[in-house]
């Protein structure tokens, strides 16, 4: 009976779609890859070689066996003559490593001398001379070395005055400043000062203890005075030639020093000089005296990059106290020998001149530590 909907019956066509050239690469590629995978077993192991994998794997060549591993054997006379040989290389070492030793032990000793002579003069304070010597050095003795040696940054010399306040005790810091290189001429004018300072205390002292009177007493008090200034003008001289006018650093204390007696002098002339002003004169001829005197004093400090302190005043009102102290010697050795009833007033007038003298130095005092206060240069 015939099919009446008007649909086609049956199987419905199949249509082939041919396959493109990369499919069918994809398909061979599989194959490929498993026809080759004991070749890629074998080599891709980036750790061993190819040709130990080869052997490894497909026992190429043969198994690795201790059998199959060479054997070596040591004659006796040979071992015996590679020990000596060894025996005598050590003793040779040791020899050339000893007279290396020696060798180098005498250069040090060589340039010891050499820097201890370096020490006996003046030396710079320039920065770019120290560099420029540096250099100069370094390549004198690169000359006959086949490695040179870099450039130092400091000299022997530098490195030994840096050894010499460390053993003094300053801190390792200070061995940059460039006012702490050593000043050996300068050190010998302040110990020439020290002496001429001696003797002109000496020259006053005989003023003072002495029985001279008159012209002579006067004569012998102006040349004490000139001597202590004479010493003080020698050490200034020798400070101008100080590279930029700057003490060093390791000298300042005994520059100081160098100049109580000559500023002590000078506060006293001055003292005096105030002493003369009519009605005020007396009262304030001592704190007046003091600062215009150690306002000079210190000025010429400063000049030399010298700091100051309230440690200088009390070494200078120190020494001014003693000054009086020996001058009221004399006066109360008189008064104790000039009769009857003398024991009360000897203890009456030491007592009125050791008070006079308190406050002779308390202004004295003020004085000096109003001039460190003004002064250029002062550690707070």
């Amino acid at each position: 009976m015939p099919h009446k909907t008007g649909f086609l019956s049956g199987d419905e066509p199949q249509e082939i779609e041919e396959k493109t050239e990369a499919q069918k690469i994809d398909e061979r590629r599989p194959a490929a890859m498993a026809a080759s995978r004991s070749m890629f077993d074998a080599a891709e192991d980036d750790d061993t070689p190819a040709i130990e994998q080869k052997i490894a794997n497909q026992d190429i060549i043969g198994e690795h066996k201790e059998d199959n591993q060479p054997k070596f054997e040591i004659d006796s006379f040979f071992e015996q003559e590679m020990k000596t040989r060894m025996a005598e290389e050590r003793t040779a070492r040791a020899k050339r490593e000893e007279a290396q030793k020696e060798q180098a032990k005498q250069a040090a000793e060589i340039r010891k001398e050499a820097v201890k002579k370096e020490l006996e003069h003046t030396q710079t304070l320039d920065a770019e001379e120290l560099r420029d010597k540096i250099t100069e050095e370094t390549n004198r003795s690169n000359l006959q070395k086949l490695y040179p040696d870099a450039k130092p940054l400091t000299t022997d010399v530098e490195d030994e005055l840096w050894r010499q306040r460390t053993d003094n005790g300053r801190k390792a810091t200070e061995r940059a400043k460039i006012e702490s290189v050593y000043d050996t001429n300068l050190s010998k004018t302040i110990t020439l000062s020290f002496v001429m300072q001696l003797v002109g205390v000496i020259i006053l002292a005989s003023t003072l203890f002495g029985q001279l009177k008159g012209l002579i007493a006067a004569i012998l008090h102006l040349a004490g005075i000139v001597v202590i200034f004479s010493s003080a003008v020698i050490l200034a001289l020798q400070c101008e030639k100080c590279k930029n006018r700057t003490i060093p650093f390791d000298q300042r204390t005994k520059f100081t020093l160098a100049t109580v007696i000559p500023g002590l002098t000078l506060r006293i002339i001055c003292i005096g000089i105030f002493a003369t002003v009519p009605i005020t004169g007396p009262y304030i001829c001592y704190i007046a005296g003091a600062a215009v005197g150690a306002s000079v004093h210190y000025q010429i400090t400063n000049r030399y990059k010298v700091y100051v302190s309230i440690t200088n005043t009390a070494i200078n009102t120190l020494a001014y106290a003693i000054v009086c102290l020996l001058e009221l010697l004399p006066l109360s050795m008189a008064t104790s020998t000039s009769g009857a009833g003398i024991p009360i007033a000897s203890s009456a007038f030491a007592a009125l001149g050791i008070i006079s003298i308190v406050i002779n130095v308390a202004e004295f005092f003020l004085g000096d530590l109003a001039a460190v206060r003004l002064a250029l240069f002062t550690n707070k």
